[in-house]
């Protein structure tokens, strides 16, 4: 990425030392944390409108971090090599393979072994259905969402309206809170084992690894906080 700094292209190339020193016998100084903008401190350093960059960012062509909250953050790193053009359109999450490998978690032993778990035998045939129905509409868009692919905002509008049916259901079914926690937690690690298998065969970078598992962490947060918002509001007998 991006060098910072005021160091010369001669300097900046110079070998590395073991003792913490560059060619040139100078200490080098640690890597600056990464700094994430708004939409707005973002079209000020490209010089651009916000229509713009929104649409540069829809193409590809500017990276951009969606938080679980549906707002637009950007990497000032990211943003300066753009300007310099060392980077271009990133290549896309492809969700028919992240939708492949999640489905082969799935069948791995995920379904076979929720027929073991305490919240399922609890629940009636009708009731699993509808909750082997849901979660899989939530891991489904989970990977639309991690893609990049439709619009942010309705994907996790939909994530939440499906995760508070989901609530919903578990507190009809008569199930505790560490129940429903435990379901959900169940059908949320094929996913991340997906993910890391994507990550893994994909070689993705370091830095967009980190991202894409922020943000697929945020997402399933999302769920988990309305389907207990949904399960708590669902009157006890």
């Amino acid at each position: 990425m991006l060098a910072y700094g005021n160091a010369s292209e001669e300097q900046s190339n110079a070998p590395e030392r073991s003792d913490g020193r560059d060619g040139r016998g100078q200490r080098r100084t640690a890597e600056p944390a990464e700094r994430w903008l708004s939409i707005n401190d973002a079209c000020e350093i490209l010089g651009v409108d916000k229509s713009t960059l929104r649409r540069w960012s829809d193409r590809g062509r500017v990276p951009v971090f969606r938080t679980p909250g549906g707002h637009r953050r950007y990497s000032e790193a990211d943003l300066r090599a753009v300007l310099n053009g060392e980077i271009g359109a990133r290549r896309p999450i492809r969700r028919r393979e992240l939708a492949a490998l999640t489905d082969e978690e799935f069948q791995r032993g995920c379904l076979e072994d929720a027929t073991r778990q305490r919240w399922y035998a609890r629940c009636s045939p009708a009731e699993r259905e509808r909750i082997r129905q849901l979660c899989g509409q939530m891991v489904d868009i989970s990977v639309r969402y991690a893609s990049g692919r439709g619009n942010a905002d309705r994907l996790l509008e939909d994530a939440r309206r499906l995760a508070r049916e989901y609530g919903c259901a578990m507190a009809r079914a008569g199930l505790g809170p560490s129940d429903v926690v435990a379901a959900f937690l169940h059908f949320r690690k094929p996913l991340f084992t997906a993910l890391r298998r994507y990550i893994e065969v994909e070689n993705l970078p370091v830095r967009r690894s980190s991202r894409l598992i922020e943000q697929m962490t945020g997402y399933f947060d999302l769920v988990l906080t309305s389907i207990m918002e949904a399960y708590e509001a669902v009157p006890r007998p």
